[in-house]
């Protein structure tokens, strides 16, 4: 072993087994489908993020028992961040609190909150070293992490550590780098509510509604104005809400279930969002990944696949849900000998008196 003078022990390496290969992706599958039964969307905020981890140590724990050792990522210099960080179990107590927090259903914004600022102040206990090359050696551990926790969170954490690939993963964040975003998104969601309001758009759809004349055409209709307004508005939200209450009234009026129109408008409003660079989702995604949207468009399949078929489904009627129209009222029911009746000759109200009578009236 290293460091006792005993020659080191090597275990032979073995390729991974089909059950190696398949219970990674398993526990993947189940672990996520499990948080979003238990959670819903809520999931994202913290259940799927812990599931990703246990399935992380799940292969780490098959390569190890195929034979691999830690030391084989000695070549990318990770071991440099021992030299670095004080690695530690209780370093996972953030993540470990945001789990707990995310499974009692507590808002995304207070678990977040809470979680960066229990890991700020942990921070300065477990890893004095680092606080203090950042916010500086003269603070204290009380001082120096509420500066170092406002600094982190406003302009985001910078270290120099030596190796290229750590300082660019680490130094970034705060929220000053997503202010250009933010702006956008708040300026996008501006624009879109007020031309809802004063009812611009719906000057521009009502006579798309009146044209579309079929189903499949109906179907075009919704996903190009819950497109048109996602690069036009700029929002997915005035994208997938508008069309849904413009064309509420036409999809019922022609027997059509207003599942057809919630799965329409997701498909053509809020898949398609992504692939606008202006759109608030656009520029989320191309802040987050640096990679604009036009790059990565011929890949993203899903984004203009899905509306497509939803159209095709409108204009083949495959899978499209029908319910029964609003019918006009009954027709009275005819009175009897109504058929011999002569049709009421034109002049005065049928309330007042006939010609003849009048004649005798005046004599």
């Amino acid at each position: 072993m290293p460091g006792t003078g005993e020659p080191e022990v090597t275990r032979p390496v073995h390729q991974p087994s089909l059950a190696d290969a398949i219970i990674p992706l398993v526990a993947l599958t189940v672990l996520i489908a499990g948080s979003l039964l238990l959670f819903g969307l809520d999931a994202l905020d913290g259940p799927i993020q812990v599931a990703l981890i246990l399935c992380v140590l799940t292969a780490a724990l098959i390569a190890l028992k195929n034979g691999h050792s830690w030391d084989e990522i000695e070549h990318l210099e990770l071991h440099k961040l021992a030299d670095i960080y004080h690695m530690t179990p209780w370093n996972l107590l953030p993540l470990l609190l945001l789990g707990v927090l995310s499974f009692r259903k507590v808002p995304a914004v207070l678990a977040l909150t809470a979680s960066t600022l229990f890991a700020g102040i942990l921070g300065a206990f477990l890893q004095p070293q680092v606080m203090s090359d950042f916010v500086g050696a003269s603070t204290g551990a009380v001082v120096g992490s509420i500066k170092g926790i406002w600094r982190a969170m406003a302009n985001g954490f910078s270290i120099n550590s030596g190796i290229g690939e750590i300082d660019r993963l680490l130094s970034r964040g705060g929220m000053d780098s997503m202010l250009k975003t933010i702006w956008l998104i708040i300026g996008a969601v501006t624009f879109g509510t007020l031309i809802e309001h004063f009812g611009l758009i719906s000057r521009l759809i009502d006579p798309l509604v009146s044209a579309a004349k079929s189903t499949g055409r109906l179907f075009a209709t919704v996903f190009a104005v819950a497109f048109g307004l996602n690069v036009v508005a700029g929002d997915q939200y005035i994208a997938l809400v508008l069309p849904a209450k413009t064309f509420r009234g036409e999809f019922a009026k022609r027997g059509l279930a207003p599942t057809n129109l919630s799965r329409l408008c997701a498909d053509s409003g809020t898949v398609t969002s992504p692939l606008i660079p202006w759109n608030s989702c656009g520029a989320f995604m191309g802040a987050v990944l640096g990679v604009s949207a036009f790059r990565y468009l011929p890949f993203a399949i899903f984004c203009y696949a899905s509306p497509a078929l939803s159209v095709l489904y409108g204009i083949t009627g495959f899978k499209i849900e029908k319910t029964a129209p609003p019918a006009p009222g009954p027709p009275p029911p005819a009175q009897p000998g109504a058929e011999s009746r002569e049709p009421t000759p034109a002049g005065p109200s049928p309330d007042g008196p006939a010609p003849a009578q009048q004649e005798e009236a005046a004599e």
